[in-house]
This record gives structure tokens, sequence and C-alpha cells, in this order.
């Protein structure tokens, strides 16, 4: 999923954490956000997620941790 480039996205919602079967999510470029939800853990499928370009993001949620085989772009 490739929400990369929207300044105006500030949080990502709860539901999101229901799209098991994500394998990406590019949030690259996403000026505005400023936290993922703690549902974001049980993404169980997801292999990339792209935080780059993120200033606003300052802290990632505890739930993160139970993620298997996850690569963080963060710069």
């Amino acid at each position: 999923m490739d929400l990369s480039c929207c300044p105006g996205l500030t949080v990502l919602p709860e539901w999101m954490g229901r799209l098991t079967g994500l394998q990406e999510l590019n949030l690259s470029s996403c000026s505005g956000l400023t936290a993922l939800p703690e549902s974001i853990g049980r993404l169980t499928g997801l292999q990339k997620l792209d935080l780059s370009r993120c200033p606003g993001l300052t802290a990632l949620p505890q739930s993160m941790g139970s993620l298997n085989c996850v690569v963080i772009a963060v710069e």
C-alpha cells in the first residue's frame, strides 16, 4: 500500500491492523504523520515499512516489537 507524499495524513486509523495480509506499507514523505496506531502490530504479513522523511513521527508503538521480518527505513 503506497500512502507516500500525503502531508495531510496525521494518523493512521486503528482498522489498519485488520489488513493482516498487507506486505508493504509506504508512508515516506508523510510530513504530517505524528503517530502510528497500536494495531500496526497485528500486520503479521508486513515485510517492508517505509517511514523515511516523516519528521513528525517521533515514537513507534510498542506493538511493533511483535512484528517479524520488517525492514524499517527511517531517515
